[in-house]
């Protein structure tokens, strides 16, 4: 540490110790704006689309299958994890999926 940030502290110190109100008022500052901050409501998100009943759909999920594990072909039906979590998605919604391999330019 550098002499003139040990003269900085040194001179805080003193300050502190010569009047030990304003360390309580900066404190009770500090505590304070901590508390109202974690008391204070998270607003809620502007661009949150209303829930849409989806039941009974189906969509069309256009992939490439050479990024094993995430999708590949298996004795020629596609797995891998992105498939198993859109079919677990679609089971749970309520609605069903069409997985198409369309190659890596045509999925973009």
């Amino acid at each position: 540490m550098s002499a003139a940030s040990e003269n900085g502290f040194a001179v805080l110190r003193n300050k502190f110790r010569s009047s030990p109100g304003i360390l309580i008022a900066a404190l009770a500052l500090l505590v304070g704006s901590v508390g109202a901050a974690a008391a204070s409501p998270a607003p809620a998100p502007a661009s949150v689309a209303p829930h849409t009943d989806i039941t009974g759909e189906t969509f069309v999920i256009a992939t490439d299958t050479t990024f094993a594990p995430f999708e590949y072909r298996r004795d020629g039906e596609l797995t891998g994890i992105d498939m198993d979590l859109i079919r677990a998605v679609a089971q749970r919604e309520g609605f069903t999926v069409e997985i198409l391999s369309v190659g890596f330019d045509a999925a973009l």
